[in-house]
């Protein structure tokens, strides 16, 4: 998601980031609080066995930078609430200084300012955090969570059989998905399927296998076949969820050339087949065709589609769906 703070962009090309922190010192910027040492930072936090908390400003040429120093970061209230927790290290990104600046976003992978990233004490990235209008208290609430986050996935990965159910696993799962190593997620994924009897994590792994591969390759026919004799008669709403998979990645590989109708056909074969056994999903799919036909230019495909998913909406989205219609009415009567 692109958010305010990308607009502070970093001016120098990168290379690959380094897997430990460097050593040099850092340009000065008065923030009360904040380490300014790379070196002194890292040691101080495997010695204390703390997470490291980075902060990347750029000093001078970010008003977003500028902004988050004063209204968050240097605010006494901010500084408290990490005190015996973590270890704060603040690097000041100056454009008098480009190599400084090319060596930090090239070892960090840093594009953007401002930006925070958090490293647990032996130097692993754990996860980035975005700049946000937040108060003190809330910024460094989302910042403990996701180190606590980090700490329980990391904990379980050694020790999977503490596991209570499938569900504690789909909630770890969830949650490795906001860290920054592919690794945790890959790790949940396998163990999930392994005790899971359900379908969601037969869903993830097909989900993963037809973004690398096309449709028809046979490991994704393989999996999809696993998914469907899980639930063969749709109790658990999977065929809607692989329909939806399915329609996703033809929409995103569909040529300009081809007719749109070839992304849509898995969405209408469950329509076909499930339309009448799943009233409380049927109108979603048919808002789902109409939007996606009138970003192909198909408007009155999306208007017979908003009309049908009008129908079937409950009383609380038909008023939303009505103006959808309306407006798509008036594209198919303006002058071409």
């Amino acid at each position: 998601m692109k958010t305010i703070f990308a607009l502070c962009l970093l001016l120098t090309m990168t290379g690959n980031a380094e897997s430990h922190f460097a050593e040099t010192s850092l340009v000065q910027m008065a923030l009360p609080g904040w380490l300014t040492d790379e070196k002194l930072a890292l040691q101080q936090a495997q010695e204390e066995k703390k997470p490291l908390v980075i902060a990347f400003l750029g000093d001078g040429w970010c008003p977003w930078s500028d902004k988050w120093a004063q209204e968050m970061l240097g605010k006494e209230e901010f500084i408290e609430l990490f005190k015996g927790h973590a270890v704060l290290l603040h690097l000041a990104m100056t454009q008098d200084n480009p190599r400084r600046m090319g060596e930090i976003r090239e070892k960090y992978q840093v594009y953007h300012c401002p930006q925070m990233i958090a490293y647990a004490g032996d130097g692993e990235e754990i996860g980035r955090i975005e700049y946000a209008p937040m108060e003190p208290k809330q910024y460094a609430t989302q910042v403990f969570e996701l180190i606590g986050q980090f700490n329980e996935i990391r904990t379980f990965i050694d020790h999977p059989e503490d596991a209570k159910d499938a569900e504690e696993v789909q909630r770890l799962y969830h949650n490795a998905q906001k860290l920054s190593s592919s690794f945790y997620k890959e790790k949940l994924l396998q163990i999930g399927l392994e005790r899971d009897a359900g379908t969601f994590f037969l869903l993830e792994k097909y989900a993963t296998l037809i973004h690398q591969l096309k449709l028809k390759n046979p490991l994704v026919q393989q999996m999809r076949k696993k998914v469907l004799d899980r639930d063969p008669k749709n109790l658990q709403g999977t065929h809607l969820s692989l329909a939806i998979l399915e329609f996703e990645k033809l929409s995103r590989t569909l040529k300009s050339k081809e007719s749109p109708d070839k992304a849509t056909m898995p969405l209408v074969t469950y329509l076909q087949k499930y339309g009448t056994k799943d009233r409380e999903n049927i109108w979603k799919v048919e808002l789902m065709l109409a939007q996606f036909y009138f970003s192909k230019n198909r408007i009155d495909a999306a208007l017979a589609h908003a009309k049908i998913s009008h129908r079937s909406a409950p009383e609380g989205a038909k008023n939303e769906i009505a103006d959808l219609i309306e407006y798509f009415t008036q594209k198919t009567s303006a002058p071409q």
